[in-house]
């Protein structure tokens, strides 16, 4: 629980990783998550919690747990997250799945944490488009390099399948105003 959780430091120190999922949940996340943070800083040409030395400026966070009522204890602002950044805390849920898989949302919620230091103040629509693509622009975690023109057509059939093909739509995205139609959407209004 994480009245007790599972700790330890990533190799080079720069996350220190909780969880209360266990021991593999533990090894795997502080194994990779320095991989998904240099990708990050390659891709966005700078490192702002790492100087030019490799010296920590300012650790990070990475906090796993099992399921959502976890996420909820941790502040989730929104029920149907999978994970948030706060700050220099990241907040994952991870049940059934894999260390690749993780990873994939270790690298979504790392995007705004890099956003959130480098370019502040962005609209929702472009720091969680950005995320999403960054989640899923790459094979292997070991590689330091997103795949440029990557595209996953099934986040574009579900983007369409939301309604955001339509121009009302588009401009709630734009004026950052769509969480209403979000809301009304999931629970079928």
């Amino acid at each position: 629980s994480f009245g007790k959780p599972a700790v330890t430091l990533s190799p080079r120190e720069w996350y220190r990783v909780e969880t209360s999922c266990g021991w593999e949940t533990l090894y795997g996340s502080a194994t990779t998550v320095e991989y998904h943070h240099q990708r990050l800083a390659n891709y966005f040409g700078r490192d702002p919690f790492v100087d030019a030395q490799g010296n920590l400026r300012q650790q990070g966070i990475l906090r796993v747990v099992p399921e959502a009522y976890g996420l909820e204890a941790e502040g989730a602002p929104f029920y149907w997250a999978g994970g948030f950044q706060g700050g220099n805390v990241t907040t994952l849920q991870f049940t059934m799945s894999t260390i690749p898989g993780l990873g994939r949302g270790i690298t979504h919620e790392l995007t705004h944490r890099f956003d959130g230091a480098i370019y502040p103040g962005l609209p929702g629509w472009l720091v969680e488009g950005k995320a999403s693509w960054t989640g899923g622009a790459y094979g292997s975690m070991k590689e330091t390099n997103f795949v440029l023109n990557h595209c996953s057509f099934g986040t574009q059939g579900g983007t369409i399948g939301l309604g955001y093909d339509r121009v009302g739509e588009l401009r709630k995205i734009l004026a950052g105003t769509q969480e209403e139609y979000r809301d009304n959407y999931t629970f079928g209004y």
